[in-house]
């Protein structure tokens, strides 16, 4: 599946900055299999068995009169769903085990 999604911003921006942040923070700690980005020109069939929650199509990002923010991120609304509620369930048990 693909997910559209239009945000509006409070000052003006740009695709390259919109990409840039989105890039840094699927390389951080924090998203590291959760959020994905790629360059690659994708189809549905393509995200098939990506377990990320969110794979951002870069190529596909618009900004329009400057502060109207358009980005798709693709997922697989079975097998990337699937991973990351045992990602989280694992999480959970790691906190409980910690606070024993």
């Amino acid at each position: 599946s693909i997910a559209d999604i239009v945000i509006v911003m409070k000052r003006e921006t740009s695709v390259e900055e919109i990409n840039e942040v989105l890039s840094k923070e699927a390389a951080s700690e924090r998203y590291q299999g959760i959020l994905g980005v790629t360059n690659e020109p994708l189809v549905s069939s393509d995200i098939v068995g990506n377990a990320h929650a969110s794979l951002v199509d870069l190529e596909m990002t618009q900004v329009v009169a400057g502060d109207l923010v358009k980005v798709m991120t693709w997922y697989d609304n079975e097998w990337g769903f699937t991973h990351q509620m045992i990602r989280q369930a694992l999480e959970v048990l790691d906190n409980m085990a910690v606070a024993s």
